[in-house]
């Protein structure tokens, strides 16, 4: 009762001081441009399979456009904060309908998508949210939620590019799903298409854009993901929209969990002395068959001893070598020995290691759900990283700005 009481005072104060004011604009702009200020959409009414038709105001911003679904809240026929609405035919979340039996305007999955989270699957993150779901939950989510969509726009395009391109350098636009059976079936298959794997942020391109070094390095690379919710913003401004944040972080327990099923191998590379050593404990704690054949830190002479590294990683014969000697040192010595490395596929994942040895802590998920995990790094190390963060995002926002500004003016597409 307490839920639902909240619920009705804030969607009734919202009416009143955003969708009523909205309704007008949106009418008049529409009316001038001569186009329907409305849209209505099929929406599944409940976990039984019913339907209603719904409204939205006719604009690209989401909360704008879905500014009418509050009168629907109102009328009692959705809620808040929930599992999220569906067209008829999509997949229902396995929850007791007699406990959360109308969809939702704000869901976690909702979430996950406006930030392009891609950690679990839609019924499970929904189920999981609703099988506790409290006046507090709700508020939490639901302050989550406005935040990360002043910045970020859920999936909507029915199509989007396998290939992206921003300062010149081209990413492939995947999913962590996607990109772990692509890493996986490369080494089984020792295909010479998927060798070198690279990861690139916001201080990635802004470092591309200053050492051309670096950025040879990257144009050298046979695949590179994009990392971090900063470049999930970037593509947005340049309507080129990501499928998924595919970050090392997210991307390593599930690029474990594949290789022990498919008997693969991994070599871990870098960090400082222990640090390797601990993530293989760690994830042979979690995964028993995974075969992690050596270890070696990245403290070392690489001029001298270089050789002798790639040695002995050739020696233990694995199937996935991962760098972490940090940006742009792991790109750089990864491009030099690509020929002496016998390695079917080799990836550069920066402080990764730090995570999964317990070294660094990583952000809460509710401040990575919101695109907010540099937040947390700024935290810890403020004297390290003020200038990879304060100074280098506005940075990059502002180059992507320019970058979208010579495209529209040369009638290029960031997309290819």
């Amino acid at each position: 009762m307490a839920r639902r009481v909240c619920e009705y005072i804030l969607c009734l104060l919202a009416t009143l001081c955003w969708l009523l004011p909205l309704a007008l604009l949106v009418l008049l702009v529409q009316c001038c441009r001569r186009r329907p200020w409305l849209e209505h959409e099929r929406v599944v009414a409940n976990l039984s399979g019913g339907e209603m038709t719904v409204w939205y105001l006719s604009s690209s911003w989401p909360l704008v456009r879905w500014s009418p679904l509050l009168l629907w809240v109102l009328a009692g026929k959705i809620s808040l904060c929930g599992w999220g609405l569906r067209k008829p035919g999509e997949a229902l979340p396995a929850i007791a309908s007699g406990a959360v039996p109308r969809p939702a305007i704000f869901s976690p999955w909702l979430l996950h998508q406006s930030t392009r989270m891609g950690i679990a699957d839609r019924e499970s993150v929904e189920a999981a949210f609703c099988a506790s779901q409290s006046l507090r939950g709700d508020l939490s989510l639901l302050l989550r939620s406005l935040f990360a969509l002043l910045f970020f726009s859920p999936l909507v395009a029915p199509q989007l590019s396998e290939r992206l391109e921003l300062f010149g350098i081209p990413f492939a636009n995947s999913t962590l799903a996607g990109a772990t059976a692509a890493i996986v079936g490369a080494a089984a298959s020792g295909a010479r298409e998927l060798r070198t794997v690279f990861f690139v942020n916001p201080h990635c391109f802004n470092l591309a854009n200053a050492r051309d070094d670096y950025r040879a390095a990257l144009l050298q690379a046979d695949c590179i993901y994009p990392d971090g919710s900063g470049v999930v913003l970037g593509c947005r401004m340049l309507n080129t929209p990501l499928k998924e944040n595919v970050n090392g972080t997210d991307l390593f327990p599930r690029l474990c969990r594949a290789a022990q099923e498919q008997g693969r191998s991994l070599y871990l590379l870098g960090g400082k002395p222990g640090i390797a050593e601990r993530v293989e404990e760690r994830m042979t704690g979690e995964f028993p068959r995974l075969k992690i054949v050596g270890t070696q830190h990245g403290y070392f002479n690489f001029e001298e001893d270089s050789a002798r590294v790639i040695a002995a990683v050739n020696a233990a014969q694995p199937d996935i070598l991962l760098v972490a000697f940090g940006v742009p040192l792991q790109e750089l010595w990864l491009i030099e020995y690509r020929d002496e490395l016998r390695v079917p596929v080799r990836l550069a994942v920066g402080g990764l290691f730090d995570f999964y040895s317990g070294a660094i802590r990583r952000a809460p998920l509710w401040l990575r759900e919101m695109g907010l995990e540099w937040v947390f790094r700024l935290m810890l190390e403020p004297r390290r990283m003020f200038r990879r963060y304060v100074i280098g995002n506005p940075k990059f926002l502002l180059a992507v700005w320019r970058y979208g500004r010579r495209l529209e003016r040369s009638g290029g597409n960031a997309a290819d």
